[in-house]
């Protein structure tokens, strides 16, 4: 990784102010968010994790709010509010499972859209200092070895998960 960034960034390496946050940011985003959503994902029903991965967006307009990275007009709060009322809607024509397992599925799901939302959110900071293509260089290093020490802890048994990791997955990116 360190030649390629080298002849197309200059350096490769970073400053040492901000190696905390590029390393809670691929922790966070990377790894934790798709553990949270497996194991999340192995407890609950689909349509409860297409449902919660997509109100990602809400997280990080609360979080970017609660630390000034941005305002909180009209139109954003209208946008909330739609989003928030299709996800009711669904929930109340669906019915959503809050028990047991379930329960705790829903749970791990929404931990892994909070992640994901920070990681949206704080990398913004380090994007004003690198570029993308080394924050995304960094982030998938330090990602991949976050997730590398908590494979020993994956999802347990996938049988028939794979096509509804799938669908939340397509769902997930058009977000």
């Amino acid at each position: 990784m360190q030649q390629p960034l080298q002849r197309i960034e200059g350096r490769a390496g970073l400053e040492t102010r901000h190696w905390p946050r590029v390393i809670f940011l691929p922790c966070a985003g990377c790894a934790l968010s798709s553990a949270f959503w497996q194991w999340g994902l192995s407890r609950t029903a689909a349509t409860n994790s297409s449902l919660i991965a997509n109100i990602s967006p809400v997280f990080a307009l609360i979080l970017a709010v609660a630390l000034g990275q941005a305002s909180l007009i009209r139109r954003r709060i209208v946008g909330m509010l739609i989003a928030l009322a299709g996800v009711l809607l669904v929930i109340q024509t669906d019915g959503m499972d809050l028990r047991g397992e379930a329960l705790v599925g829903d749970l791990l799901l929404i931990a892994s859209s909070l992640c994901w939302a920070s990681f949206n959110v704080l990398s913004v900071t380090v994007l004003r200092v690198y570029s993308p293509l080394k924050v995304t260089a960094w982030a998938l290093l330090l990602g991949s070895v976050t997730m590398a020490l908590l494979s020993p802890w994956g999802a347990g048994n996938w049988n028939g998960q794979g096509q509804k990791a799938l669908a939340v997955s397509r769902t997930r990116r058009s977000a």
